[in-house]
């Protein structure tokens, strides 16, 4: 019990930290988001009801699933090394954080092409349900964009600006 006292004393203790105010932000961020998902859920049961609702979650579904697939770890290799590179050169951190970036953008872009031009095989064969080509193709085109904002969520937590995650939550 005494070791993790000292370490959340030494933790506090870090130079420049404020694990306090990060943790606020973060937490802060996290409600804002899940709030606003619980919100857009109330919204969209209420307009199409339910059939309307789950064809919006297979949409939903389909971009985290494709986004998280298609970032491929890199947005915690841009977190990894932004953490360690930032201050001590730059330039280093900033090339590999725009490889994170642009890897993961142009793969993303690419496999959403083929998984929207396979739409129609997806929505039948793994949703079972023909009705679902159109929110296959949407989640497509969310899907680079998704994988992105993984990526570039992670680079702001590896630079410690957890305000300006607040601020796009």
């Amino acid at each position: 019990m005494m070791r993790s006292a000292e370490l959340a004393m030494s933790v506090m203790q870090i130079s420049g930290l404020n694990f306090i105010k990060s943790t606020g932000l973060n937490g802060g961020g996290a409600v804002f988001t899940q709030g606003a998902t619980l919100l857009l859920t109330l919204i969209l049961s209420n307009m199409f009801g339910p059939a309307g609702l789950a064809r919006f979650f297979v949409t939903q579904n389909t971009t985290n699933t494709l986004a998280q697939l298609l970032q491929m770890g890199l947005a915690y290799t841009g977190m990894t090394f932004a953490a360690r590179y930032h201050a001590q050169d730059a330039s280093f951190a900033k090339a590999i954080i725009t490889f994170c970036q642009s890897w993961v953008f142009g793969v993303a872009t690419l496999a959403s092409i083929a998984a929207a031009l396979a739409s129609q095989q997806i929505a039948a064969h793994i949703y079972g349900d023909d009705q679902l080509v159109s929110f296959v193709v949407l989640a497509c085109i969310a899907t680079p964009f998704t994988a992105i904002a993984l990526v570039q969520v992670s680079v702001l937590n590896g630079l410690e600006h957890y305000g300006s995650i607040f601020l796009g939550s």
